[in-house]
């Protein structure tokens, strides 16, 4: 099999910043090479059929769970409604995926759109 592709520039969606709205379809686990960081990469379509947005969360390090405080944990608390509790397992792809969710986006200096991390949570809860 041969993969030739061609090169294009990256799509840019087309937002305003602020307040957005969609619905988490897709997780992945994410290493980095130069660092060997992970994170989980949470996939958002964007309500309209406007694209597809991504939010990074650091991924607890291996043998150690998630927490208040941390971003991956706070968010988790954001889609349950309730505290981290220590030894407690939890299913992020049960608590997330398909969830309808809103946010907000900042543009960088690059054009592109940032998720504001830490403002992601489930529609209907202030």
């Amino acid at each position: 099999m041969v993969l030739k592709m061609i090169g294009a520039e990256p799509k840019k969606l087309e937002l305003q910043e602020g307040l957005q709205q969609g619905q988490i379809k897709k997780m992945e686990l994410r290493q980095t090479l130069n660092t060997g960081f992970t994170y989980i990469d949470i996939f958002i379509n964007l309500q309209g059929d406007k694209g597809e947005i991504k939010a990074s969360y650091p991924a607890p390090k291996p043998n150690e769970g998630i927490s208040m405080g941390s971003l991956l944990g706070d968010l988790v608390s954001r889609f349950t409604g309730t505290q981290i509790i220590k030894g407690k397992e939890y299913d992020l792809e049960y608590i997330l995926l398909d969830k309808p969710c809103q946010f907000l986006v900042l543009k960088n200096k690059q054009g592109y759109y940032d998720v504001l991390r830490e403002s992601v949570k489930p529609i209907g809860i202030l």
